[in-house]
């Protein structure tokens, strides 16, 4: 049985980095001043909650959408370049009125999206090569968080 009190929380979260490399030398002897560090330039969240207030307990759902710039892996080079991309992320929550517990059904990466986390490459024998590291797959599972000093 519901109580009739319901409660909706928006959030976001932009940033942004302007990040340069200034007096450096690369290990071949090439000059990268000026050059972009291997930093995304954007990443930009929304997040919503929406909680459900109930005589034994408050449900509350949970969503966020991430979006993650491109982002040169070593130096500009189109062939050193991660692509843009967005993940969603949900959440379902149960707590009781007294606080003693919390279940929690979570899913991460809800679309499956394929994205790049970090990289690097070299150049050996005129053998060019680029080694990705993806991000997770699509994660899902539930926690239990019990409190025993209330």
């Amino acid at each position: 049985k519901a109580t009739g009190r319901t409660w909706l929380s928006i959030g976001s979260l932009l940033s942004f980095a302007s990040l340069r490399r200034s007096g450096a030398w690369s290990q071949i002897g090439q000059r990268i001043d000026g050059g972009r560090l291997s930093a995304r330039q954007n990443k930009i969240a929304f997040n919503a909650n929406y909680t459900w207030q109930m005589t034994r307990g408050s449900l509350t759902l949970s969503g966020t959408w991430t979006y993650r710039d491109s982002v040169y892996l070593v130096f500009s080079r189109d062939f050193n370049l991660a692509p843009s991309y967005d993940e969603t992320d949900m959440r379902l929550s149960w707590n009781v009125p007294d606080g003693r517990y919390t279940l929690i059904r979570f899913v991460r990466d809800v679309f499956d999206v394929e994205g790049y986390e970090a990289g690097g490459h070299a150049i050996r024998v005129g053998v060019r090569t680029l080694t990705l590291s993806l991000t997770a797959p699509r994660v899902y599972g539930v926690e239990a968080q019990f409190r025993f000093d209330t």
